[in-house]
Protein backbone atom coordinates (compact mmCIF):
# COMPACT_ATOMS: atom_id res chain seq x y z
CA UNK A 1 0.00 0.00 0.00
CA UNK A 2 1.40 3.02 -0.86
CA UNK A 3 1.67 6.31 1.54
CA UNK A 4 -0.91 8.17 -0.14
CA UNK A 5 -3.57 5.22 0.01
CA UNK A 6 -2.49 4.84 3.93
CA UNK A 7 -3.23 8.49 4.28
CA UNK A 8 -6.82 7.80 2.88
CA UNK A 9 -7.35 5.07 4.92
CA UNK A 10 -6.20 6.98 7.91
CA UNK A 11 -8.54 10.04 7.30
CA UNK A 12 -11.60 7.92 6.43
CA UNK A 13 -11.31 6.02 10.09
CA UNK A 14 -10.75 9.35 11.50
CA UNK A 15 -13.42 10.84 9.93
CA UNK A 16 -15.63 7.89 10.47
CA UNK A 17 -14.78 7.94 13.70
CA UNK A 18 -15.95 11.23 14.31
CA UNK A 19 -18.88 10.48 12.36
CA UNK A 20 -19.94 8.01 14.81
CA UNK A 21 -18.84 9.70 18.28
CA UNK A 22 -21.29 13.05 16.79
CA UNK A 23 -24.33 10.33 15.95
CA UNK A 24 -23.54 8.97 19.65
CA UNK A 25 -23.75 12.46 21.21
CA UNK A 26 -26.60 13.25 19.38
CA UNK A 27 -28.62 9.88 20.00
CA UNK A 28 -27.61 10.20 23.94
CA UNK A 29 -28.89 14.27 24.40
CA UNK A 30 -31.84 13.44 22.00
CA UNK A 31 -32.82 10.13 24.65
CA UNK A 32 -31.75 12.61 27.58
CA UNK A 33 -29.05 9.72 28.42
CA UNK A 34 -28.00 10.57 31.86
CA UNK A 35 -23.90 9.32 31.51
CA UNK A 36 -24.14 11.58 28.11
CA UNK A 37 -26.04 14.47 29.52
CA UNK A 38 -24.08 14.81 32.37
CA UNK A 39 -20.79 14.52 30.37
CA UNK A 40 -21.76 17.49 28.39
CA UNK A 41 -23.19 19.31 30.58
CA UNK A 42 -19.35 18.99 32.43
CA UNK A 43 -18.07 19.93 29.61
CA UNK A 44 -19.81 22.66 29.43
CA UNK A 45 -19.43 24.24 33.43
CA UNK A 46 -16.17 23.64 33.39
CA UNK A 47 -14.25 24.54 29.57
CA UNK A 48 -17.63 25.81 27.37
CA UNK A 49 -19.53 28.36 29.83
CA UNK A 50 -16.01 30.41 31.01
CA UNK A 51 -15.21 31.11 27.22
CA UNK A 52 -19.19 32.16 26.40
CA UNK A 53 -19.71 34.49 29.17
CA UNK A 54 -16.40 37.11 28.14
CA UNK A 55 -18.87 38.19 24.96
CA UNK A 56 -22.05 36.80 26.15
CA UNK A 57 -25.32 39.35 26.23
CA UNK A 58 -22.60 42.25 24.31
CA UNK A 59 -23.92 43.47 21.01
CA UNK A 60 -23.96 40.96 18.23
CA UNK A 61 -23.05 38.62 20.55
CA UNK A 62 -24.77 34.69 19.52
CA UNK A 63 -25.30 33.92 23.12
CA UNK A 64 -27.18 35.89 26.32
CA UNK A 65 -26.54 35.46 29.67
CA UNK A 66 -29.26 35.03 31.98
CA UNK A 67 -28.62 35.68 35.89
CA UNK A 68 -30.17 33.74 38.53
CA UNK A 69 -29.88 32.65 42.27
CA UNK A 70 -29.09 29.26 43.34
CA UNK A 71 -32.61 27.80 44.94
CA UNK A 72 -31.18 26.40 47.63
CA UNK A 73 -27.62 27.63 47.65
CA UNK A 74 -28.62 31.16 47.18
CA UNK A 75 -25.67 32.21 45.35
CA UNK A 76 -25.19 34.12 42.41
CA UNK A 77 -25.04 32.16 38.74
CA UNK A 78 -24.73 33.30 35.34
CA UNK A 79 -25.43 30.62 32.30
CA UNK A 80 -25.13 31.54 28.91
CA UNK A 81 -28.08 30.82 26.32
CA UNK A 82 -28.95 31.07 23.24
CA UNK A 83 -31.97 33.44 22.80
CA UNK A 84 -34.38 34.17 20.43
CA UNK A 85 -35.92 37.52 20.64
CA UNK A 86 -40.23 37.65 19.31
CA UNK A 87 -40.58 41.48 20.11
CA UNK A 88 -42.99 41.02 23.74
CA UNK A 89 -40.73 37.55 24.66
CA UNK A 90 -37.40 35.74 24.77
CA UNK A 91 -37.36 32.34 23.80
CA UNK A 92 -34.66 29.75 24.80
CA UNK A 93 -34.20 26.30 23.67
CA UNK A 94 -33.74 23.93 26.03
CA UNK A 95 -31.29 21.42 24.94
CA UNK A 96 -31.01 19.40 27.95
CA UNK A 97 -34.46 19.79 28.84
CA UNK A 98 -36.16 21.73 31.57
CA UNK A 99 -34.93 20.04 34.66
CA UNK A 100 -31.62 21.96 34.40
CA UNK A 101 -30.31 23.70 37.44
CA UNK A 102 -30.65 27.03 36.18
CA UNK A 103 -33.90 26.43 34.42
CA UNK A 104 -35.36 25.31 37.75
CA UNK A 105 -33.49 28.30 39.64
CA UNK A 106 -35.44 30.83 37.34
CA UNK A 107 -38.84 28.86 37.69
CA UNK A 108 -38.81 28.83 41.36
CA UNK A 109 -37.65 32.52 41.72
CA UNK A 110 -40.47 33.12 39.24
CA UNK A 111 -37.59 35.70 37.38
CA UNK A 112 -34.22 36.08 36.94
CA UNK A 113 -31.83 38.85 34.45
CA UNK A 114 -31.53 38.87 31.12
CA UNK A 115 -28.32 40.51 29.16
CA UNK A 116 -29.21 40.43 25.33
CA UNK A 117 -27.96 42.46 22.85
CA UNK A 118 -26.01 44.79 25.19
CA UNK A 119 -28.95 45.30 27.71
CA UNK A 120 -29.61 43.98 30.73
CA UNK A 121 -32.81 43.41 31.79
CA UNK A 122 -35.24 41.58 34.70
CA UNK A 123 -37.11 39.05 32.82
CA UNK A 124 -40.58 37.23 35.08
CA UNK A 125 -43.17 34.84 34.54
CA UNK A 126 -40.84 32.12 33.08
CA UNK A 127 -43.44 29.67 31.04
CA UNK A 128 -42.75 26.50 29.69
CA UNK A 129 -44.08 25.81 26.33
CA UNK A 130 -43.93 22.97 23.18
CA UNK A 131 -41.86 24.14 20.65
CA UNK A 132 -44.44 23.62 18.10
CA UNK A 133 -46.42 26.79 19.96
CA UNK A 134 -43.59 28.88 19.35
CA UNK A 135 -42.22 27.46 15.97
CA UNK A 136 -43.14 30.70 13.76
CA UNK A 137 -40.99 32.64 16.24
CA UNK A 138 -38.08 30.68 15.58
CA UNK A 139 -35.52 30.44 12.78
CA UNK A 140 -35.37 27.46 10.69
CA UNK A 141 -32.09 26.69 12.03
CA UNK A 142 -33.99 26.55 15.48
CA UNK A 143 -36.15 24.14 14.30
CA UNK A 144 -33.93 21.97 12.67
CA UNK A 145 -31.54 22.60 16.22
CA UNK A 146 -35.08 21.41 17.95
CA UNK A 147 -35.38 18.67 15.44
CA UNK A 148 -32.10 17.15 15.54
CA UNK A 149 -31.77 17.19 19.50
CA UNK A 150 -35.07 16.10 20.24
CA UNK A 151 -35.70 19.32 22.00
CA UNK A 152 -39.62 19.53 23.14
CA UNK A 153 -39.57 22.51 25.10
CA UNK A 154 -38.75 26.42 25.17
CA UNK A 155 -38.59 28.44 28.34
CA UNK A 156 -40.67 31.86 27.29
CA UNK A 157 -39.08 34.71 29.59
CA UNK A 158 -41.04 38.36 28.89
CA UNK A 159 -39.73 41.42 30.09
CA UNK A 160 -40.29 42.32 33.66
CA UNK A 161 -43.55 44.99 33.95
CA UNK A 162 -44.69 46.67 37.40
CA UNK A 163 -48.13 43.87 37.35
CA UNK A 164 -45.88 41.24 36.77
CA UNK A 165 -43.44 42.14 39.70
CA UNK A 166 -44.20 40.95 43.42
Amino acid sequence: MTPVAVAGVLAGAVVGAALAGSALLVLGLRRRNPAVVGAVTRLQRSTLNPRQLERAGSPGARMSVVGHRGRRSGRHYRTPVGVRETGDAFLVLLPYGPGTDWVRNVRAAEGATLRHAGRTMDVDRPELVPVAAVARDLTVGDRATARLFGIREVLVLRPATEAGRR
